[in-house]
């Protein structure tokens, strides 16, 4: 038996390629193109630029959580105004309807100052002594208790009066109520230092739109 050595061999197979090549009846073989994927049509790139979208709006709702409106701050002192009259918020369609419920009770209170279930059931829920729910049955007017209220909720600290709140909460864009806003942002406006006397740490956002710590402002 004849042995074609290895070197023939391989000189005989690049004859047959070449012969392959060169024969017009023999189709081409080309490689596939590489075209880069739409990002619109790859289902990972799109899933990935979702992934972003998600993991920045959890971001940002995560460093606003703690930013409060003067009209969030607004609707929630109406609110603790509500709760203390007995006046629920969920029973009504709109915060008008809500401000002008309240108010509907407070003339309850101003017509008859000496409504026992009424009186009772507010100066329950504000937690206040026998004594001084006595001294409430006994006026004339509302004004004591009007007053006391407005000390539970804070206002009289800001020069806030129910009369003013309520009128605030039927008209939120009243000049009553811009006021109010003002007042109350101004009231929970940020401190510098915390509870224990450490200065608080700021988050701020710098221009490619990432949050970093700063320095706090100085004492």
């Amino acid at each position: 038996m004849q042995i074609v050595p290895t070197t023939g061999i391989a000189a005989l197979q690049m004859l047959q390629r070449t012969a392959l090549r060169d024969d017009p009846t023999v189709p081409p073989v080309t490689s596939p193109s590489l075209k880069p994927q739409d990002p619109a049509k790859d289902p990972l790139a799109l899933g990935q630029g979702t992934d972003a979208k998600a993991r920045a709006a959890a971001t940002a709702a995560l460093f606003s959580v703690n930013h409060v409106t003067g009209e969030k701050l607004l609707m929630q002192r109406v609110e603790q105004l509500g709760q203390v009259l007995g006046v629920e918020r969920s029973h009504y369609r709109t915060f008008e309807e809500f401000g002008a419920a309240i108010k509907d009770t407070m003339l309850k209170l101003t017509a008859n100052p000496d409504d026992g279930a009424m009186i009772s059931g507010i100066a329950a829920r504000m937690k206040l002594d026998s004594k001084t729910v006595e001294v409430l049955l006994q006026q004339k007017t509302p004004d004591l208790l009007f007053h006391l209220i407005e000390q539970h909720l804070g206002l009289d600290k800001l020069g806030i009066s129910l009369d003013s709140l309520v009128t605030a909460a039927q008209n939120p864009g009243g000049r009553d109520a811009e006021r109010i806003k003002e007042l109350l942002e101004q009231d929970s406006g940020p401190s510098k230092t915390d509870k224990a006397g450490q200065p608080l740490l700021l988050v701020t956002k710098d221009e490619d739109g990432l949050y970093r710590l700063a320095a706090g402002p100085e004492a």
